[in-house]
């Protein structure tokens, strides 16, 4: 982290290295998660459902917000629920639902560790629909409650 918030105070030709010196440090860590994980492979869902899953996921990442069906985004895409749940789950790893939650929560993180807004205004936000569901997701993917996550992670996003 002070390598990072150092680099503000370099110019030119150092600013440049020092920053490929910590992209370098970060492309040999083992240890990290993944946070998303929607790249589709036309082998992994068929070459002909690829691209009903891939414009299934264009939608949800451009209306993830409001309320989304699995029924609503088959006929969208047209293709039938079984066939889109099914090439969905190959392609990304997540069923329908989770891809969604968890897509809602990655962008609840971003609000929490870059805003002062309050936990339930970013809840609603993102496209949850009452506190209490938000905060059990919330807790079953990170570990914590979204309070505890902003604390831990104050000021890493500003």
């Amino acid at each position: 982290l002070s390598r990072l918030r150092r680099l503000s105070t370099l110019h030119g030709l150092a600013r440049f290295s020092a920053f490929t010196a910590v992209l370098n440090e970060l492309a040999q860590w083992t240890d990290y998660r993944l946070l998303a994980r929607t790249l589709v492979h036309a082998d992994a869902a068929g070459p002909g459902r690829a691209m009903h899953v891939q414009k299934a996921l264009d939608h949800i990442r451009d209306n993830y917000a409001q309320p989304l069906s699995l029924s609503e985004v088959s006929a969208l895409v047209g293709t039938s629920r079984t066939a889109l749940s099914r090439s969905f789950r190959r392609a990304t790893g997540k069923t329908f639902t989770d891809f969604i939650i968890g897509l809602r929560l990655a962008k609840a993180c971003r609000l929490l560790t870059s805003t002062r807004q309050h936990v339930s205004s970013i809840c609603y936000e993102v496209g949850f629909n009452n506190l209490s569901n938000f905060n059990r997701h919330f807790r079953r993917l990170e570990g914590m409650t979204p309070g505890e996550f902003r604390a831990r992670h104050a000021g890493a996003g500003r």
